[in-house]
Order: structure tokens, then C-alpha cells, then sequence
């Protein structure tokens, strides 16, 4: 589950959050359709020659991390850290949701 802490650390011109996820077993409209009921975002983790993680994130805190321009986020999956930004986020285009959003895994050169 989340715990719902949102750290800020203000950069040069870059915002860094701290999320943790939750992984997905269920894939397709219909589970997407269920995150999004249970206040989740459904998402994709990829990059860095790795298999593309499914996770959903909390909604409250990735909406606060995704509002924010040249964001990076610390996500925590499993024990496991990677520092992500995302690609491209999909939102509603009448409610104020995120319906699903790609996060790419930067590695040392591009999390400078």
C-alpha cells in the first residue's frame, strides 16, 4: 500500500518525488477500469533494457508529482528503487483524472 508521503526537494529546475507502487497482475481495460475505481493510477515502468514493470500508483500522490513540470520520481516497487520520469501521461478529458501514465527509468547520466 502507499504511504502517502510526498517528500519535496526542490532543484535547479527539476522537482524530485518519492512514490512507492504497487504491482499489477491483471492487465486490460477491465483491471485498468478497477485501479482506476480503487483511486489508482495504472502504469507502465520501462527502460534500461528491462522488461516493462505493470504497477498503479496511488492517485492523490502521483496527481501532486505529475502536475509538476521536469518532474523525477523515486519509486519504490517491491523493495526495489528506480528513479523514473514520466513519458507520456494520458489524462480524462472532462473529470480532473489520470487515466494511465508511462514512466521511463533514467539512468546516472540523465537523473544529472
Amino acid at each position: 500500500m502507499i504511504d502517502g508521503k510526498v517528500r519535496l526537494i526542490m532543484a535547479k529546475k527539476e522537482t524530485v518525488f518519492s512514490l512507492t507502487a504497487q504491482k499489477r497482475d491483471s492487465f486490460g481495460k477491465g483491471a485498468s477500469r478497477r485501479d482506476r475505481q480503487n483511486d489508482r493510477i495504472p502504469a507502465v515502468v520501462y527502460g534500461n533494457d528491462q522488461e516493462p514493470l505493470h504497477v498503479s500508483l496511488d492517485h492523490h500522490t502521483a496527481s501532486l508529482a505529475l502536475r509538476v513540470p521536469y518532474v523525477t520520481i523515486n519509486l519504490e516497487l517491491d523493495g526495489k528503487k528506480f528513479v523514473v520520469a514520466p513519458r507520456e501521461i494520458q489524462k480524462d478529458a472532462i473529470k480532473p483524472i489520470y487515466k494511465h501514465v508511462d514512466l521511463v527509468v533514467l539512468n546516472d547520466k540523465e537523473q544529472k
